[in-house]
């Protein structure tokens, strides 16, 4: 699956950034380095907005590690919402010292609306199994109640 890559230096100025990166968040060339890259990232279950210590990029330029964290990006204009899963890394010099970070992220939309569709199905099935049955239950019972 093709990644977006986008390498910062320790300021949080874009180094380096791929066509893919670009395409999935549009407005990075039009952000300040201290939001983040991120165009308006939200936590996938429960909406809230991402506060800029919790993206991907901030995370890896304070030094941690940051694998796998997915959020979804809502933009102006787009009927749906992208989700988008992001790793990133300290960019660490010689010395030791922090000199900048990259991350990449991959658009996981197309996996998410299919858990969905599932999540959705299962949840149809099981209640159209249990409605019957519970019907069948309740009969059963009142037949043997009258006896």
């Amino acid at each position: 699956m093709p990644s977006g890559v986008v390498v910062v230096d320790v300021a949080g100025r874009i180094v380096m950034s791929n066509d893919l990166a670009r395409r999935l968040q549009p407005s990075l060339s039009d952000l300040p380095p201290s939001s983040g890259v991120e165009p308006r990232p939200r936590d996938p279950r429960s909406g809230r907005v991402l506060r800029p210590d919790e993206l991907p990029l901030a995370r890896a330029q304070a030094g941690e590690h940051a694998v796998n964290l997915d959020y979804r990006q809502q933009e102006s204009g787009r009927a749906l919402d992208s989700w988008i899963r992001a790793s990133a890394v300290p960019l660490v010099g010689p010395d030791g010292v922090i000199t900048g970070a990259l991350t990449v992220c991959t658009d996981v939309s197309t996996e998410y609306l299919a858990e969905r569709a599932r999540s959705v199905s299962l949840a149809s099935a099981g209640h159209e199994l249990r409605t019957p049955l519970t019907s069948l239950l309740g009969f059963a019972g009142m037949l043997l109640g009258d006896s």
